[in-house]
């Protein structure tokens, strides 16, 4: 069976641009789509609403939810210690897969990056807890990949400051953590 995933960074919560979320899943058609940045469930019940994949999830204040087309047979939020963020686990009725969705912490700075390891790390250990075969994990990581260049020119002036500051670049350690443990 095909499954049609989008992961979607809203940025903000999407709030005062449903209409433009709305527009870019119904151009995907997916579905099942994994929000990141999506803080409010207002938002995403409208967008929900409006492209008819009416099976949905999410949480005040919460980065992770999900809208889908297809039903959905079980899904949770999980709070692996030392993660800053939940992930979110989805198992879609009829399928022998499971999604996990997560959201890892944002900044650009050596110190981040290595946070942003141990957080991975810990988001594994708690997949591997709740994992039962095939699974994709989708979301958005914050990171970059090894050998990528750092661009800071669009990045806002602190994030600037935060890597000149850091050795004017960034460790990359998040995706090498992703590979070690057998992700591609």
């Amino acid at each position: 069976m095909k499954l049609k995933l989008l992961s979607y960074n809203i940025r903000f919560g999407g709030t005062g641009r449903e209409a433009r979320i709305i527009e870019v899943v119904r151009a995907v058609s997916p579905d099942l789509v994994v929000f990141q940045e999506a803080t409010d469930p207002r938002v995403i019940e409208r967008v929900a609403d409006a492209t008819g994949l009416t099976d949905w999830a999410a949480r005040p204040k919460h980065s992770i939810a999900y809208i889908s087309r297809i039903p959905i047979a079980h899904h949770a939020w999980h709070y692996p210690h030392g993660a800053r963020h939940s992930f979110l686990e989805i198992a879609p009725a009829g399928y022998e897969a499971r999604i996990f969705g997560l959201h890892l912490r944002a900044r650009f700075s050596k110190w981040s990056e290595s946070a942003r390891a141990r957080e991975i790390r810990a988001l594994l250990e708690g997949i591997r807890q709740h994992q039962e075969g095939f699974h994709a994990l989708v979301g958005d990581f914050n990171t970059l990949a090894p050998g990528e260049v750092l661009n800071t020119h669009q990045m806002p002036h602190w994030i600037r400051a935060l890597v000149w500051l850091s050795g004017r670049d960034i460790k990359r350690e998040a995706v090498g953590v992703m590979l070690a443990a057998g992700y591609a």
